[in-house]
């Protein structure tokens, strides 16, 4: 999932002479050593056979990290960021580095658009779960992709951004990122960044409960993977794992989420900040009945979440420890795994661990304390647009007795992720043109979305589109 090595496939032919080279110019050019050392880094890192040599290699560098004074030690800096987090280093730590790294832009100035250094740094973010300052960093990016007219920018930009809206449970903003990322991509065919953003796309579908559409974005992607490492392309094999969990293919979904985890172990990328694998596969396992590796899994998730310190990480643990664990303890383990994700920026995870504990106490013949969960939980769902779980918790809250609010179907809360961009674009006085540029897609197709967003407004022209957002909001 790191740019330049997507892009560059070739590096790993070269990389035994770039080794001879950063040894050699560390002596008599360090600023030079470090940017390649940088490249080294972030083009190899999640590839097999040189993971343990390239984390080696950046280890030895945090043992005594640079301040981040030039643009070789901010690269480096960003490279240590990202080593910090895959390894279960305490997020705080990788927080440290990335900001210092990134440091106000001037990273992105240094490196670009294109460049998986900054990427790096960006994901360490996303990972800890500071997704709206990631978010930030990347909405940066996207305007110096803009700028440049870089398409391979843009998408990168994109589904790093996708990526990180999907953590903070915002589907629509997930999906809108996503399905930018992949219209230029889609005339482009050679930047490959396609596979790792449908896995970002398809993940955002399920939980908005559109499982026939997450599994063709899927289907169309395989062709790419044979292309690059394999735990590159781990979002998309997660992202098959979790539909085959939602239209109950337990064991295929078993079979596929332990080969995306298996792919990142071999890159040496335990952590389950980046992808909570051992969760869903430990769900898997718990259905098809072995309990002994559902537990064995999700405790060992949670071990390593724990490691990371990242409430998000160590709140999904916990409700997967839950959920397989024995029912006399499931209320208190959920209890923890709301509190664990109730100060973080992960609204869905949130949503999820407090249905779930509604459920556990209203079987627990504790009804009356299952509503307010339950309540917190629908209302947080359709807020994400996670129309499953919303669904889910109101049924849960009227088997408890309670009588659930309505949830609208109209209006702003009927307009697609893209059409909602378009709108805002266009309320904010961009032209037809101007939104397609900023966007890498056709005038044609910014047409037709604005008009099925007026249809649904109930406005006749884009002059009206600036008040109907806004009552909407505030009606909302």
């Amino acid at each position: 999932m790191l740019g330049r090595i997507l892009v560059a496939s070739r590096l790993s032919e070269s990389a035994g002479f770039l080794t001879a080279a950063i040894d050699e110019a560390a002596e008599r050019d360090p600023e030079l050593a470090l940017r390649m050392e940088a490249i080294l880094a972030s083009g190899l890192r999640m590839d097999p056979d040189w993971a343990p040599r390239v984390s080696a290699r950046i280890r030895a560098h945090a043992r005594d990290p640079p301040v981040g004074a030039t643009a070789g030690e901010r690269s480096l800096l960003a490279c240590i960021a990202g080593e910090a987090t895959v390894l279960c280093e305490p997020v705080e730590r990788a927080v440290r580095l990335a900001t210092a790294a990134l440091a106000d832009g001037r990273l992105l100035k240094d490196e670009t658009c294109e460049s998986a250094v900054f990427l790096f740094a960006c994901m360490a973010l996303t990972c800890a779960g500071r997704f709206a300052l990631s978010r930030r960093h990347l909405g940066d990016a996207l305007v110096d992709a803009r700028a440049r007219g870089s398409v391979l920018g843009f998408a990168f930009g994109s589904t790093f951004r996708a990526e990180a809206a999907f953590g903070a449970g915002d589907l629509r903003e997930a999906e809108a990122d996503a399905r930018a990322a992949l219209e230029p991509i889609d005339e482009r065919p050679a930047i490959v960044a396609a596979p790792l953003v449908a896995g970002w796309l398809a993940l955002a579908l399920i939980e908005q409960g559109r499982t026939s559409e997450a599994a063709s974005v899927l289907a169309a992607r395989d062709h790419a993977e044979a292309h690059m490492p394999d735990a590159v392309y781990s979002p998309v094999k997660h992202a098959r794992g979790v539909h085959a969990l939602a239209v109950l293919d337990t064991e295929r979904a078993r079979s596929v989420l332990l080969e995306a985890g298996g792919d990142l172990l071999a890159s040496l990328c335990p952590t389950p900040t980046l992808l909570p694998w051992r969760s869903e596969a430990a769900r898997a396992a718990a259905l098809l009945g072995d309990l002994e590796a559902a537990r064995s899994e999700a405790a060992e998730e949670l071990r390593l979440a724990r490691a990371t310190q990242a409430p998000r990480a160590i709140g999904v643990a916990l409700r997967a420890v839950a959920l397989v664990g024995p029912p006399a303890g499931r209320v208190e383990r959920l209890r923890e795994a709301v509190a664990a994700l109730e100060d973080s920026e992960a609204r869905l995870d949130h949503a999820h661990a407090l249905c779930d504990l509604g459920v556990a106490l209203r079987h627990a013949a504790a009804g009356r304390d299952a509503r307010e969960p339950l309540r917190v939980a629908a209302d947080i769902a359709a807020g994400c647009g996670a129309a499953p779980l919303a669904a889910r918790a109101r049924d849960e809250l009227l088997a408890s007795g309670a009588r659930p609010r309505r949830t609208r179907v109209f209006g702003r809360d009927a307009l697609t992720p893209a059409e909602m961009r378009v709108a805002e674009l266009a309320a904010g006085g961009l032209s037809n043109r101007e939104i397609a540029q900023t966007l890498f897609v056709t005038v044609k197709t910014i047409e037709t979305q604005l008009g099925a967003t007026y249809r649904k407004l109930g406005v006749q022209s884009r002059r009206e589109l600036g008040a109907a957002l806004g009552a909407e909001a505030a009606a909302g």
